[in-house]
């Protein structure tokens, strides 16, 4: 459930549109006047989940393995969150970042300072972690769980 689409060019992060703005989006997109893309490539639709969180879905079921999907409400929730958070602390904040080998739920930065963000809702075991944050090491980024 991606968090972020490209319309006409730019990125849009869904959470960060206010309900007008987001009611708008759906409205075009209902009426296909407006075609959100995915980073993955696929096209998308507006939805907002029963938690009431903004995201972009996969039209039909283009979903491949690599686009995120099997997440769950309260992960998506709490990634909308921290990119909100982090915007109204004075951050550049971009949801789900692919880098080598990884793809962050969050990339934050400021006055030159990255750090990825990660929120683990499911149990992962130490050995998971460790892999995970090596990963973000050997990248140059502070990884904030």
């Amino acid at each position: 459930m991606p968090l972020r689409a490209i319309i006409h060019g730019s990125d849009v992060v869904a959470c960060l549109l206010d309900e007008a703005a987001w009611n708008t989006l759906k409205a075009q997109t209902r009426s296909k006047s407006v075609e959100p893309v995915l980073p993955c490539g696929h096209r998308a639709i507006c939805k907002t989940s029963s938690l009431g969180t903004q995201f972009f879905a996969h039209v039909g079921s283009q979903a491949g393995p690599s686009c995120g999907a099997g997440e769950t409400k309260e992960h998506l929730l709490l990634k909308s969150l921290v990119v909100k958070i982090a915007v109204e602390m004075g951050w550049t904040a971009v949801p789900e970042v692919p880098g080598e080998g990884w793809r962050a739920d969050g990339m934050l930065e400021r006055q030159g300072e990255r750090r990825v963000i990660e929120v683990q809702w499911s149990h992962q075991e130490d050995v998971d972690f460790r892999f995970r944050q090596d990963r973000y090491t050997q990248a140059g980024l502070e990884c904030v769980w």
